[in-house]
């Protein structure tokens, strides 16, 4: 048992100071190891905005989607085990387009605070939150990433990484696309 169980607070707050100190029920829920007899596991809107474009403050969101489920065998093939740790939001723009559009649903690891391998992440700006890929080069720098080519790439010296605030991690996208 973790020390969050123990002590009945939101182990993303316990790690960080982030966010609700109690478990806010409707940001972070459903566990591959809690699926049940149905086999499915349901993953609900995490109350945060991040961009892709310019950047956009944290604030409260009504998403389109307030949740969704899927079969347990789903969720450990394209998200992992983790996914106690995983809050749902919608893509707002097209900075990391071709990747992810705009309206396309974001897995979002919300336990995932430091840049261990290269991904897609959201990042804490003066701007706001940012969608975006990180990419470690060979000298150790840091490439920030929209796969966008319209928007420009930014490289952050290897002495200045630890400058980055890492909310969260992206584990997948699903993809949106009216016909």
């Amino acid at each position: 048992m973790t020390i969050a169980k123990v002590l009945d607070v939101d182990p993303v707050w316990l790690d960080t100071g982030i966010g609700n100190m109690k478990i806010q029920k409707n940001c972070i829920e459903g566990s591959l190891d809690d699926a049940g007899i149905s086999g499915f596991v349901q993953f609900k809107r995490g109350d945060l905005k991040a961009t892709m474009g310019v950047g956009e403050l944290n604030n409260y969101v009504q998403d389109e989607v307030h949740s969704i489920e899927v079969s347990k065998s789903w969720a450990f093939k394209n998200i992992g085990n983790i996914s106690n740790h995983i809050a749902i939001m919608t893509a707002t723009d097209n900075s990391m387009a071709p990747t992810i559009e705009t309206g396309d649903l974001l897995f979002v690891n919300l336990s995932c605070k430091c840049h261990k391998r290269d991904g897609i992440y959201i990042i804490d700006t003066p701007k706001g939150w940012k969608i975006r890929r990180l990419q470690t080069m060979i000298n150790g720098d840091l490439q920030i990433i929209s796969d966008n080519k319209k928007y420009v790439t930014e490289l952050i010296p290897m002495s200045k990484r630890k400058t980055i605030n890492i909310f969260a991690k992206v584990q997948a996208a699903w993809s949106h696309q009216t016909l």
